[in-house]
């Protein structure tokens, strides 16, 4: 506490605009995430009915040209849900925090094509996790698959989580080419953004990397009750 008294005045202030964009942020994505399940995801579905039955009027090359629509559009609802949990994971209320990683993972391999595996340690400690850091967790996770993706030219991606020092320790390897976090081009606000997120809940982020030697997503946040 005396540490955030000491603090300067503009130094609040940051703290308090970050607080800020991640509240809207995180309203933004829910708000687009229900719109994608509850208008995009049943128009589609009833696209999907509606091929189905056309489907049993044809026959021929007619049928097999409304069997291939129908199956893009089942392709369809599930990137469209992916989008969602991705945008926002509602199950984080229904399934444990490990389940809700591993689908996660799960996700990413299977849009990514990258090789990914997951290791979670004593996966009950997760549940102990309040939901604004069980949420952090998850947006660990995400911004560092995202990066894994669009930056590194990885094959292979680890994502473990294992306690620590009467805390949660999250990490996110890849073998690629060590430029999956860097800021250069406008890239970094995440990591930014999620930094503070981290801090802001008593914990720390790092990122390790060496160009040609892959990167390390590190974070660690502290369970509750655990002595600072």
């Amino acid at each position: 506490m005396a540490e955030q008294e000491d603090r300067p005045a503009g130094g609040l202030e940051e703290d308090g605009l970050i607080t800020l964009v991640l509240e809207a942020q995180a309203e933004e994505r829910e708000r687009v995430a229900r719109e994608l399940h509850d208008e995009t995801g049943q128009s589609l579905t009833a696209l999907l009915v509606g091929l189905r039955a056309l489907e049993s009027t044809v026959t021929g090359e007619a049928q097999q040209r409304v069997a291939r629509l129908r199956n893009d559009v089942r392709d369809l609802i599930e990137n469209v849900g992916r989008l969602a949990r991705g945008l926002h994971p509602p199950a984080l209320g229904e399934l444990s925090l490990a389940a809700v990683i591993e689908q996660q993972v799960s996700d990413f391999a299977e849009a990514s094509g990258i090789q990914s595996e997951v290791d979670i340690e004593e996966p009950e400690l997760l549940d102990q996790l309040a939901r604004p850091a069980a949420l952090a967790v998850y947006r660990i996770v995400q911004e560092g698959l995202t990066n894994v993706w669009r930056h590194s030219g990885a094959k292979h991606v680890m994502v473990r989580l294992q306690p620590v020092g009467g805390g949660i320790r999250v990490e996110v390897s890849d073998d690629g080419n060590g430029l999956a976090h860097r800021e250069p081009e406008g890239r970094g606000l995440g990591i930014r953004l999620l930094t503070r997120r981290v801090e802001s809940l008593g914990g720390r982020l790092t990122v390790d990397a060496a160009v040609g030697k892959g990167t390390t997503l590190r974070a660690e946040l502290p369970l509750p009750g655990a002595s600072k």
